[in-house]
């Protein structure tokens, strides 16, 4: 058994030495492609303590050229309510910067370079980053390159806070390294993502990042309008299973099945209600409430699907929602509201 299992660690060995040229080969291809986008972002400085010392940046990180205009994505906790940027091209160059927007939802900040500088942006990836594969964060927080490699480990992780639908965030194992926030690529140069700290979403042993699906939304609304705000219901909902229809009576089998309502929200302004007692189903604890089989007359499957479609509408304007309460079919219309921030 001991020769089997030495024969078993040298084929792994084996391979980990033929692999490691190759994926190291295309990191240097990769860096050669899209290094060039990748800036050193410096904000409020503090003051110097005396005249041998010079000031010390207080907000040191790294961005991404995303518009031929000069136009630069970052994470919005570095340049929020700073007194001045500085931006640090991959030549050396030095800019100032001004913020477009800040959309609070994803917590990414648009800035724009107050000089003219020809730097070549990156292209956003389409679709989502998937279990498995292969993923690079790059930044320059202290003006010289910095690589992690990782794996994404988690896809489309689906959280809601205060009834609006927190991006569909995507954990990943990464390696240690200085960079902490910053844009994530594929092995293919495309941008999938932008590592920035959100509250509460902490993953141990990684990172969680918003996907370039959310970002070129933000990058689109902050772009054309300087402000970024979602389409919001103020509700959360849950994914209705067969087995707890079944418990519970119901005359449908599939759709949603609204667990809480944010009081002075849309939702609680048109009458949709929670359950006001829990029921134990397996190891689940549910506050059954009214049930959604439908958004614009197109049937709801699940949670993800549900806030999907809300999230297509544009603030102000109305959803007809078809829900059951108990038996009873109701058609309920409810005009979103807008939200800017997760908190009101």
């Amino acid at each position: 058994m001991r020769w089997l299992s030495f024969l078993t660690f040298s084929v792994y060995f084996l391979l980990f030495l033929l692999l490691s040229p190759a994926f190291s080969a295309e990191i240097d291809r990769l860096l050669a492609k899209v290094s060039p986008s990748i800036v050193t972002i410096i904000s409020k400085q503090l003051p110097a303590q005396d005249f041998f010392c010079p000031p010390v940046p207080q907000g040191v990180g790294s961005g991404v050229v995303v518009d031929a205009q000069g136009l630069i994505l970052a994470p919005a906790p570095l340049v929020r309510e700073a007194q001045w940027i500085d931006v640090i091209l991959s030549n050396g160059q030095q800019c100032g910067a001004s913020i477009v927007g800040i959309d609070y939802f994803c917590e990414v900040a648009l800035l724009k370079l107050k000089c003219s500088a020809k730097v070549k942006p990156v292209l956003f990836a389409s679709g989502f980053p998937k279990v498995g594969q292969k993923i690079v964060l790059i930044g320059r927080p202290r003006f010289a390159l910095s690589v992690s490699r990782g794996m994404v480990s988690e896809s489309a992780v689906f959280v809601s806070q205060q009834g609006l639908l927190v991006p569909d965030m995507v954990a990943a194992h990464i390696d240690i390294a200085p960079v902490g926030q910053g844009p994530i690529f594929d092995l293919q140069g495309r941008l999938l993502g932008l590592a920035v700290d959100l509250p509460n979403f902490h993953y141990p042993g990684g990172i969680y990042f918003v996907p370039a699906k959310r970002l070129y939304w933000a990058y689109k609304l902050l772009k054309d309008k300087q402000e970024a705000a979602w389409p919001w219901l103020g509700l959360e909902v849950i994914t209705l299973y067969p087995t707890v229809a079944k418990v519970l009576h119901l005359p449908v089998s599939q759709g949603v099945m609204i667990t809480r309502v944010f009081p002075g929200s849309p939702a609680a302004r048109a009458g949709l209600r929670s359950g006001r007692k829990e029921l134990s189903i397996g190891n689940f604890i549910y506050r059954p409430g009214d049930v959604i089989v439908a958004i614009n007359g197109r049937p709801v499957h699940s949670a993800r699907q549900f806030f999907y479609e809300i999230w297509k509408q544009k603030p102000g304007t109305p959803v007809l929602l078809t829900v059951y309460r108990g038996r009873t079919r109701h058609q309920v219309k409810i005009f979103l509201r807008r939200r800017i921030f997760l908190h009101p």
